[in-house]
């Protein structure tokens, strides 16, 4: 019987680097695609998302607090730093900052996983993501795809942007 509901952890943790690895070795490096995974416990326990280190810009110097931004109904958005900036924090976007949305879960051997796909980069003049509560994430065509969706408003200001990235554009 799956569980009605999870409560889930903001900050993910990160899987140990595969020792077969070469170093240098980024062919899954842009997508991210070496999985994330969930290991789903029931309230009062907190679900966390693992994910690979490839989420991270530079996994040599990962931070140490990624986040998870927005979650939807089938995928989650996280943000990845390198130190010593992290996932958490908004404002001044460091140069090195990756967002990863987690999806097309499934169970194989007990296990929940995921696959994880690299969000393009914005534009340099726009920040990776400025502040939390305005972002929001949905998937669409059962999962297949996902869009990302920013609501800036600038503080005295009575206009808004709303930035929107939907996967393949």
């Amino acid at each position: 019987m799956a569980a009605p509901w999870v409560i889930l952890g903001r900050v993910p943790r990160i899987a140990a680097a595969d020792a077969d690895a070469e170093p240098g070795d980024d062919a899954e490096a842009d997508s991210a695609a070496a999985s994330s995974s969930l290991a789903v416990a029931l309230p009062p326990r907190v679900t966390l998302l693992t994910a690979a280190p490839s989420a991270h810009p530079d996994p040599a110097r990962p931070d140490k607090f990624p986040y998870i931004l927005a979650a939807g109904p089938g995928c989650l958005l996280s943000r990845f730093s390198t130190s010593p900036y992290y996932g958490a924090r908004f404002g001044a976007d460091p140069p090195e900052t990756r967002l990863v949305v987690a999806r097309r879960f499934g169970t194989a051997a007990g296990e929940t996983t995921a696959s994880a796909d690299r969000v393009p980069d914005r534009p340099a003049t726009m920040p990776s993501v400025r502040n939390i509560e305005g972002v929001g994430l949905i998937d669409v065509d059962d999962g297949e795809a996902y869009v990302i969706a920013e609501l800036q408003i600038d503080r005295g200001s009575d206009r808004a942007k709303l930035f929107r990235v939907h996967s393949g554009h």
